[in-house]
């Protein structure tokens, strides 16, 4: 007997926004024959916050954002995570709930503060020239990511 490791799709309703998924594997392409879809699709793995698996079809705009994260190798992608959205949109005329991914940081800055000191909304922060750079390139990331959402 052979047994066989079918996880389910991904499907919008086994997810909610905000929610984090992990990749678990570094995923496989499918050609147009191979799918209901008849075009070719980029099918991974991932964990689910429940602890379940299951296989993402994952669009070409959530590939985009992997790839600008963590480079075009998706083994580098194992363990990586992504906050998940769910937008409604039009799909082949009818309106449908597409999941989208967006890469959280790997090594988040952590930046803490004493906030009692505040006067007038002002926050005065000491940073390292590391920690410095280090929040100027997350804040760039964050800046295209709000820029490709008004694209969308």
């Amino acid at each position: 007997m052979v047994k066989v490791n079918a996880r389910p799709w991904l499907r919008p309703s086994d997810v909610h926004d905000g929610d984090i998924v992990t990749i678990i594997e570094e995923g496989r392409k499918r050609d147009a024959n191979e799918t209901p879809f008849n075009r070719a699709v980029f099918e991974i793995a991932v964990r689910l916050p429940s602890g379940e698996e299951k296989i993402w079809t994952m669009n070409r705009t959530t590939q985009r954002r992997c790839i600008e994260a963590w480079g075009n190798e998706t083994k580098n992608w194992i363990g990586k995570k992504l906050r998940i959205e769910l937008r409604e949109q039009s799909v082949k005329g009818v309106m449908k709930k597409v999941i989208y991914g967006f890469p959280t940081a790997d090594n988040a800055l952590e930046v803490t503060a004493d906030v009692s000191a505040a006067r007038e909304g002002v926050l005065t922060v000491k940073l390292t020239v590391q920690e410095a750079s280090q929040l100027l390139a997350l804040l760039s990331k964050i800046e295209k990511q709000l820029e490709g959402r008004r694209d969308l």
